[in-house]
């Protein structure tokens, strides 16, 4: 039959542009729409591609990776949400736990700190064998001045107490704080004795130095081998939207993970009108020992509550630690012996003479300062300090009986406890059948 001609126009809803004439054969409904035999132009005139294999291949491969693609993006922001959950939560004692991401406020505590009511205090005296670890411990400040990664920084001013170092405590601090860069303002005080002389280390006094000069609302105590991180406030909250509660963190010791963790058991945040209710650190305690635990118990008693500061988040992440160093010489016996009679004899002072009623240590500002401070760092020099200690107030008799009843660490580590003395205390029979001294050290302490 002869071919039937047909015209067309390309665009068939406007007016012809041009006309296509096709030669068609006739219509056949056994046919294939498109013989597998067609001419390339023929199966081009449809869209079919000319070669079906490759163009098959090529259209599997886009597939493959547009899904791997798709995968790789999901998975990226499940691990950026876990990292962001994760670096955010902790399940360590009195932390918020998964509770916080749920929107529920860890011990009911819902009013988050901010960096700008936050400042570091530190307090020492730096020997040479210290100053490796006071490196580690004030270049993680630095860091830990930062906001970076999402993450709060800690504080916003930074107070040093040097208490009559041995090192160079001042060339250390200018030299990492001052050539940092960061504008975080550091306040230096350098403090003598009255005479000019060094004073010997009395940590009470020294912090308490360091306290008076806080403006901020809250303080965190530390000491100056304590490694700190940025993140830290966010998991430490310590107040509700109702302002009805008195919250104190500290590194309590038994939620230590390691020993090394014991030794921020002297690390605390705290609201400053809390510290000031009870006259902060009792200054008459002067020599090793019981200093930080007689201030939480003060606390306690004022009404505050105790919750651990949070070391680690959910993924294990330290905000604060302790940075080891060699000890020094006394031993763990002479601690436990020197705390014993700490808290013995202050527990006798609070009875009749109450730490929150008594004057601390007074100090005069006195003009001396360094050549060359950096912008970011105030200097200033003070002198005094004097204050009985404890021992002082109690005589030399007592003192000396101290010792000798404090003597045995085995039982002097259990001496003494619940604000009790030796007069009310627990005494240990088969020490007093075995030690005559001690035994006679008892029996004076408890006729006086």
């Amino acid at each position: 039959a002869p071919p039937h001609t047909r015209a067309r126009t390309a665009n068939i809803e406007g007016p012809p542009v041009r006309l296509v004439t096709e030669t068609m054969a006739p219509f056949n409904e056994d046919a294939p729409l498109l013989d597998a035999k067609a001419s390339g132009a023929e199966r081009a005139f449809v869209g079919v591609p000319v070669s079906g294999a490759p163009a098959r291949s090529h259209s599997r491969i886009a597939s493959v990776a547009r899904a791997v693609l798709v995968a790789a993006i999901a998975c990226t922001c499940v691990a950026a949400g876990a990292n962001h959950v994760l670096h955010r939560i902790s399940f360590e004692p009195h932390a918020n736990g998964i509770k916080s991401f749920l929107g529920w406020a860890p011990d009911g505590l819902d009013v988050p700190l901010n960096p700008p009511e936050v400042t570091l205090l530190a307090a020492c005296h730096l020997v040479p064998e210290r100053v490796p670890a006071f490196r580690t411990a004030i270049n993680s400040w630095i860091k830990a001045a930062h906001d970076e990664g999402g993450l709060k920084r800690s504080f916003d001013k930074v107070i040093l107490v040097d208490w009559s170092s041995e090192a160079d405590l001042w060339g250390e601090t200018a030299n990492a704080w001052g050539g940092s860069g960061i504008p975080t303002p550091l306040s230096f005080y350098k403090v003598y004795a009255d005479n000019g002389e060094p004073l010997k280390w009395q940590l009470a006094k020294a912090v308490n130095f360091g306290l008076s000069k806080v403006t901020t609302d809250v303080v965190l105590k530390v000491d100056c081998d304590t490694y700190v991180e940025r993140g830290l406030l966010e998991l430490n909250p310590l107040q509700n939207h109702a302002g009805d509660r008195k919250i104190f963190r500290y590194g309590d010791y038994r939620s230590a993970k390691d020993e090394n963790e014991i030794h921020i058991n002297g690390c605390i945040m705290a609201r400053m009108d809390t510290l000031r209710q009870v006259n902060m650190y009792d200054e008459r305690l002067q020599q090793y020992g019981w200093d930080d635990s007689n201030l939480y118990d003060r606390l306690r008693d004022s009404g505050a509550q105790d919750l651990n500061i949070t070391r680690r988040n959910a993924a294990g992440h330290t905000y604060i630690t302790h940075v080891w160093h060699p000890h020094s010489e006394m031993s763990q016996d002479a601690r436990v012996g020197a705390s014993c009679v700490n808290r013995c004899a202050v527990n006798r002072l609070e009875r009749y003479n109450p730490w929150k009623n008594q004057q601390r240590a007074e100090y005069n500002e006195i003009s001396e300062a360094p050549p060359n401070i950096p912008s970011s760092i105030t200097f200033h020099s003070y002198r005094g300090g004097t204050l009985p200690s404890v021992l002082d107030i109690l005589g030399k008799e007592t003192a000396d009986l101290l010792a000798t009843y404090c003597k045995n660490s085995q039982y002097a580590a259990a001496k003494c406890y619940g604000w009790s003395d030796w007069s009310d205390g627990w005494d240990f029979k088969e020490e007093l059948d075995t030690d005559k001294d001690v035994r006679w050290a008892t029996e004076k302490l408890k006729a006086m």
